[in-house]
């Protein structure tokens, strides 16, 4: 099934000036990424379908910890083409490259490029950003996971890898706090194959906070110890916006994981 996202840009790639048409598609994929995380600022530039130079410019300046991403638009979904671009681009600039069209059906993914393990960059289609849209009254935590893969998501997602991955995570998060290990290291590892090591680390401490919070130990967290018995003011930002917890025991056992000057660095409301 198309979704929304998709079919938008569809329709946008239709328009006959290209010149509209760049800027439709722009103003597309904006909204959308605005969606995700309102707290992200985008910046378009005046390049389309560019080589070196991005379309977009991705910030987020109120978390001075999370790098900046240059975002590239691709008319192509062929993988060879797709792969060359990946091995040009500068890994700093942790690129995401969006196909404006499908990438091949799971029949061919063999075909497609393989990121190695250090890879910063994300390539994902438009079926992909659509599955990222969360639903405006859906729970706060799809929301997060969302928000993480624009924040440091790696590899190829097509519709199908993107709804296996926010699955795994939503559901590693209640398991998490339910104290159940095989689920919540499932997430964990998905997020070590999804994630750039920041994001992931990040992540990871967001899930042990809930572990501990829910009442298991840290020592018995199903995933590398490192760094995880400490929130930093994005990872508690997570855990404040992730769902409205109202268990005062929670919040006793995870105020231990937090300093006065991470809480007070904390970009979050209210």
């Amino acid at each position: 099934m198309v979704n929304l996202v998709e079919q938008s840009i569809s329709q946008a790639m239709d328009e006959p000036d290209d010149r509209m048409m760049f800027t439709r598609v722009k103003d597309i994929v904006a909204r959308h990424l605005r969606r995700m995380d309102p707290g992200a600022t985008i910046t378009k530039t005046e390049f389309f379908n560019h080589t070196h130079v991005p379309d977009m410019v991705l910030e987020w300046p109120g978390r001075p910890r999370t790098s900046r991403r240059f975002i590239y638009l691709r008319t192509t979904s062929d993988q060879r083409e797709l792969e060359d671009d990946l091995q040009r681009l500068p890994r700093a600039d942790r690129p995401v490259l969006l196909a404006l069209g499908q990438l091949p059906t799971e029949r061919q993914q063999g075909d497609l490029p393989s990121l190695p393990g250090s890879s910063t960059a994300l390539l994902l289609d438009a079926s992909a950003l659509g599955a990222l849209q969360p639903a405006d009254d859906s729970p706060g935590i799809p929301r997060l996971v969302s928000r993480s893969v624009l924040e440091g998501g790696r590899g190829t997602l097509d519709k199908a890898a993107t709804e296996e991955f926010l699955n795994t995570v939503v559901q590693g998060a209640e398991a998490a706090r339910a104290g159940e290990r095989v689920p919540t290291r499932d997430a964990v590892n998905a997020l070590t194959a999804r994630m750039t090591t920041d994001v992931a680390d990040r992540m990871s401490t967001f899930l042990a906070a809930l572990w501990q919070g829910g009442g298991s130990t840290l020592a018995s967290f199903p995933a590398p110890q490192r760094g995880v018995g400490h929130l930093d003011e994005t990872a508690l930002m997570y855990l404040l916006e992730s769902e409205d917890i109202t268990d005062s025991a929670f919040w006793n056992r995870v105020v231990r994981m937090i300093s006065l000057p991470i809480l007070l660095r904390t970009p979050a409301a209210g």
